[in-house]
């Protein structure tokens, strides 16, 4: 029994120190719990703050893939436009060609009649005037050779005119081209 009471006479010594040094390892385990509860806490705010920005950077990408989309469909019928105002660029080109021809041919035309006249006019209309039955033949004559000098003279105006106008139309079309260019 001695024993006994050296043991429990131990006890009730260390007993209290025991409890008490339990009681603070209790407290420190949960100051760290808090702390770590804290920092899970914190942690799930960043993530949560990160994951919302990474929803934002989504629409954000899919917004500018949009935008890349309606700017590429822009491009393509501006360029659709840019390759049809050429095509019309070339048209009125050919077309400036044809009339210059057309031109030089008529004033190549009027020049041999101008040289012919000349040169044969005046003693085929004397010649004219003498041999003919009348003077209605050499006034008819007279308007003939008139009417196609008129004739002539409006042929070239008018091609100058539609020169002009085709000029005018290239220069608006390529200012058109120029500004879709841009």
């Amino acid at each position: 029994m001695k024993k006994f009471l050296i043991i429990f006479g131990f006890l009730l010594i260390f007993t209290p120190l025991y409890a008490q040094e339990t009681e603070e390892e209790f407290e420190v385990i949960r100051r760290d719990l808090d702390r770590i509860n804290k920092e899970i806490e914190i942690l799930e705010e960043k993530i949560e703050k990160e994951q919302r920005k990474e929803k934002q950077a989504d629409r954000s990408i899919n917004d500018l893939g949009i935008d890349i989309y309606r700017r590429q469909v822009k491009i393509n019928r501006l360029r659709r436009a840019e390759k049809k105002t050429q095509q019309s660029i070339n048209y009125i080109k050919k077309e400036i060609s044809k009339y210059e021809k057309e031109i030089k041919y008529m004033r190549e035309l009027l020049r041999k009649r101008i040289i012919h006249l000349y040169k044969y006019g005046r003693t085929n209309e004397i010649e004219s005037i003498l041999l003919s039955d009348s003077f209605a033949k050499v006034l008819i004559r007279l308007k003939y050779i008139m009417f196609l000098m008129d004739k002539d003279k409006n042929n070239i105006q008018k091609i100058r005119e539609d020169i002009e106008e085709l000029n005018n139309k290239n220069e608006m079309l390529l200012k058109d081209l120029e500004s879709r260019r841009k």
